[in-house]
């Protein structure tokens, strides 16, 4: 049986996210939101507040308790969702931040923006860990692979680049 279900937003919606376990649905708001609702029943579990401008990407971690979402603000936000609450704020890119991802484990954060690059952080303590700059043009879609050794981002340039995330990010 297919589930069927609308839920009303208060504003355009940018991105949206399904947690693993198919309880919960988050969407990132043109306003800079990050919303949450129940699936089973539609029930808004919380509107929660972090950027200045739209969001324009969204990634849930595995678990479903960190969410990242990508601004317009051109910055990352980390959140955990069983306080409802901002766990950090990742400041990098010059220009909006177009896309991120979690790692499966949640321990990793990559991030591509308008300005050309591929950003990795720490998800525990924000900590920025690789800078590549290797695109021509915006980076509109960052994904880790599924043991997270590896990091795939797709630009404007109509390039899919990978990242060995062990190796030297070489020159910002």
């Amino acid at each position: 049986r297919a589930l069927r279900l609308q839920i009303d937003a208060a504003d355009n919606l940018n991105a949206v996210a399904l947690s693993a376990d198919g309880r919960l649905v988050l969407a990132g708001g043109s306003e800079g939101s990050l919303q949450v609702w129940r699936v089973e029943d539609g029930t808004p579990l919380g509107e929660l507040h972090g950027h200045d401008f739209a969001v324009n990407g969204l990634d849930l971690a595995k678990g479903g308790r960190i969410a990242a979402t990508a601004s317009v603000d051109e910055t990352v936000e980390l959140w955990d969702l069983e306080s409802r609450e901002s766990s950090a704020t990742l400041f990098g890119h010059q220009g909006a931040v177009l896309a991120v991802a979690l790692s499966a484990d949640g321990r990793l954060v990559a991030s591509g923006g308008i300005d050309g690059t591929v950003r990795v952080w720490r998800s525990g303590d924000g900590d920025r860990l690789k800078v590549y700059a290797r695109h021509h043009g915006p980076v509109w879609s960052v994904a880790f692979t599924p043991d997270g050794e590896t990091l795939l981002s797709g630009g404007a340039d109509g390039l899919v680049m990978t990242y060995d995330l062990d190796a030297p990010p070489g020159p910002e």
